[in-house]
């Protein structure tokens, strides 16, 4: 498998977007799913395993400005959140330095 840069979505999860900013990320395997705001949806497609945390955090300020100070330490709890959940692939030992 090749070195992770950063959160890489698992192929099979569908996203599902709606109306009123929101969307649903769906395990067709599992039948689980999840309900994710505007910014979430653009995080989860910045999760190519390509850009970092701090990548993301960069490109949500360009889409969302002003962000705040705590954006980095947001993205990250979206992150754990999707990666407990089985929606993406989070290989910490390849993009977090800071734990």
């Amino acid at each position: 498998m090749p070195d992770l840069k950063g959160p890489q979505r698992i192929n099979r999860i569908v996203l599902r977007e709606e109306f009123d900013d929101w969307a649903i990320l769906f395990d067709p395997d599992t039948g689980h799913s999840v309900g994710i705001n505007a910014m979430g949806v653009t995080l989860w497609k910045l999760m190519n395993g390509k850009r970092s945390l701090e990548e993301m955090v960069e490109a949500i300020g360009e889409s969302y400005a002003p962000i705040p100070e705590e954006a980095s330490e947001h993205v990250k709890q979206f992150i754990d959140s999707l990666s407990k959940q089985g929606f993406i692939k989070d290989d910490r030992e390849h993009f977090r330095k800071d734990e």
